[in-house]
C-alpha cells in the first residue's frame, strides 16, 4: 500500500483524527479546574475578577485601552452587492458589543456572546440582539468546543454542547491545550488590586487614629483628666490644674511619604500591565518628552493593534453566522488604519501617482475613509517630460486582446508594420520558416513552449536580438507618444 493511501487510512478513522497526548484526570472530571496559576494560588473564580474593575485606576486604565478601538473603519471583501450592504448596516448595529465581547476575552480570558435572530420585510435574517452572557455559564474546551451549564438542572454533568456556528460567539485571549480558558489580563492585577485596596483600608485606620494627636494627661483624679482630653477634641483650648501635665502623642513624619511612595508604585504596576507602559507627564530629568512621547505611541499602537486582532475575530464570526443563515457566500472582514491619512500609505500612493498610476473612487473611500459627496477627482494633464511612461491608449475605445475580425485603426497598423519589418530583415536572429516549423510540429500546449525556447536559445546566443528587440521598442514608443499628442 503506498504512503498516501496509508496516510488517509490513518486519518479517517485512525489516530491521525484524534488527540492522542491528553490529560486522563480531565477527562474523567465534569468541569476543568483552573489553570491560571493566579487564581488558584488567589482562591477566586475567574468570573469574579470583575471586582478589579471596581477600582478606579484599574478601571480608567481598561477604558483606555478600549477607547482606542473605537473609530477604526471596519472593511469587507467582497465590499459590493446587498448581501455587503445589508452585513455593513448588520455591523455598525452591533459594533459596540461585538467591541466588548473581544475586549472582555482580554480582560477574562474567554468571553461568550449569543445571537437572537430578526427578519426584516425582505426576508434577510438579520441580528436582532448580540451581547455577552455570563462566562461562568460556559466552559471551553482543550478541543476548542464549548459547553454550557445551565442553572435548572436538565444538563449532564459534562453540561451541553454550544452550537458556534450560528448560535454562540466564543472568543479566546491566547488560548492553548494546556489553557483552554485563555490568559485572563486582570488576573496579572489581581495582587496589585488586593495591595492597594487593603491598603487604602489601612490608610484610613491609620488617618482615624492618627490624624489627630493622642492627649496623655498626668493628674490624680484620671476620670476626670479623661473626661477633660475627650472634650479637647472638640474645642482649641484645654485647662488643667497647675499640678498636672498634658502630652501629645502623634504620628511620625516619614508615615504619608511611605503611603505615597508605596501607592505609587502600585499605580505604576497596574499601567505597565494594562497599558504596557507608565504613563507619566515628563521625564525625570525634564528633557526628552517628545522622544517619550514616541515612544508612548508605538506601544500604544502596539496594544490597540493587538486588541483589534480579538475584535476582528469577533467580527468575522459575527458575519459567519449571519452569511450562514441567509446562504451567502463568506465575506472576508478587515480593519483600515485610523481616521486620518497614513503616512507610510498615502507616500506610497504619492509615489504610484508620481508615475502615472491613477486610483478610483472606491479605493480613495475604502483606503482613506472618505465620503463619496466631500471630494472630486479632477482631471490632471500627464507631464511626460518629467514622468517618461508608456502612452495611453484612447479612452474611447475599449481595451481587448480578443481577436474579434475588428481591423486596426491607422496608428495601430503602423506599429504592426514596424513589427513585420523587424521579422522579415534578413538579420533577424530566428526565421519565420523556423517559428512555424516549430508550431507545426509541436503535439501540445507544452511541447510547443519548449520547442521555442529551444529555437530562442539557437538564434539568441549574440546580442543582436537584444538589439533589434530594443530599437523596435523604442521606435514604437516614440510613435505612440506622437499619436498621443495628436489625439490619436
Amino acid at each position: 500500500m503506498a504512503k498516501k493511501d496509508k496516510a488517509q487510512k490513518a486519518a479517517s478513522g485512525g489516530a491521525l483524527s484524534s488527540h492522542v497526548a491528553v490529560s486522563q484526570l480531565i477527562t474523567f472530571l465534569t468541569r476543568m479546574p483552573e489553570l491560571d496559576e493566579t487564581l488558584r494560588k488567589a482562591g477566586i473564580s475567574r468570573h469574579k475578577l470583575r471586582t478589579l474593575l471596581t477600582d478606579d485606576e484599574i478601571y480608567q486604565a481598561c477604558e483606555t485601552r478600549f477607547d482606542a478601538l473605537n473609530g477604526v473603519p471596519i472593511k469587507l471583501e467582497p465590499s459590493e452587492g446587498d448581501a455587503a450592504d445589508f452585513l455593513f448596516a448588520q455591523i455598525e448595529k452591533h459594533m459596540d458589543a461585538i467591541t466588548s465581547t473581544a475586549f472582555e476575552g482580554r480582560l477574562f480570558g474567554y468571553a461568550v456572546a449569543e445571537f437572537v435572530a430578526d427578519v426584516d420585510d425582505q426576508n434577510r435574517i438579520g441580528c436582532g440582539w448580540f451581547g455577552l452572557k455570563p462566562m461562568q455559564w460556559f466552559e471551553p474546551r482543550p478541543d476548542g468546543t464549548l459547553r454550557y451549564f445551565p442553572d435548572n438542572g436538565r444538563s449532564s454533568m459534562d453540561g451541553l454542547p454550544v452550537d458556534q456556528d450560528s448560535k454562540f460567539c466564543l472568543i479566546r485571549c491566547k488560548a492553548t491545550w494546556e489553557r483552554p480558558h485563555g490568559e485572563a489580563l486582570l488576573s496579572r492585577l489581581y495582587w496589585p488590586w488586593y495591595f492597594r485596596t487593603h491598603g487604602w483600608q489601612f490608610w484610613a485606620k491609620f488617618l482615624e487614629r492618627f490624624g489627630s494627636p493622642i492627649l496623655v494627661g498626668e493628674a490624680e483624679d484620671t476620670k476626670q483628666m479623661v473626661e477633660a482630653l475627650l472634650a479637647a477634641h472638640g474645642s482649641a483650648a484645654l485647662g488643667v490644674p497647675i499640678d498636672s501635665k498634658v502630652t501629645a502623642i502623634g504620628a511620625g513624619s516619614g508615615n504619608s511619604n511611605a503611603f505615597e511612595a508605596f501607592e505609587s508604585a502600585l499605580l505604576r504596576r497596574i499601567q505597565k500591565v494594562v497599558l504596557g507602559q507608565t504613563l507619566t507627564s515628563g521625564t525625570d530629568g525634564g528633557s526628552g518628552n517628545r522622544a517619550l512621547g514616541n515612544v508612548h505611541n508605538d506601544v500604544r499602537m502596539d496594544k490597540r493593534n493587538s486588541d483589534l486582532k480579538l475584535v476582528q475575530q469577533a467580527a468575522q464570526l459575527f458575519v459567519d453566522v449571519l452569511c450562514h443563515w441567509n446562504g451567502w457566500e463568506r465575506h472576508v472582514v478587515s480593519f483600515g488604519d485610523e481616521r486620518g491619512l497614513e503616512e507610510a500609505r498615502a507616500k506610497r500612493d504619492k509615489d504610484l501617482h508620481e508615475i502615472g498610476v491613477r486610483f478610483t473612487r472606491k479605493y480613495l473611500e475604502d483606503e482613506y475613509n472618505l465620503r463619496a459627496e466631500d471630494f472630486e477627482i479632477e482631471a490632471v494633464a500627464d507631464n511626460r517630460a518629467s514622468t517618461p511612461v508608456q502612452a495611453s491608449l484612447p479612452t474611447n475605445r475599449a481595451l481587448t486582446f480578443a481577436d474579434d475580425g475588428t481591423q486596426f485603426t491607422p496608428e495601430q497598423q503602423e506599429v504592426e508594420t514596424l513589427a513585420d519589418d523587424t521579422l522579415e530583415r534578413n538579420n533577424t536572429p530566428i526565421p519565420r520558416a523556423a517559428i512555424f516549423a516549430a508550431i507545426d510540429a509541436a503535439e501540445d500546449e507544452a511541447d510547443m513552449a519548449k520547442r521555442l525556447m529551444r529555437l530562442i536559445e539557437q538564434y539568441g546566443q549574440s546580442g543582436q536580438f537584444a538589439d533589434e528587440m530594443a530599437g523596435a521598442l523604442f521606435v514604437a514608443e516614440v510613435m505612440g507618444y506622437v499619436h498621443s499628442e495628436l489625439g490619436k
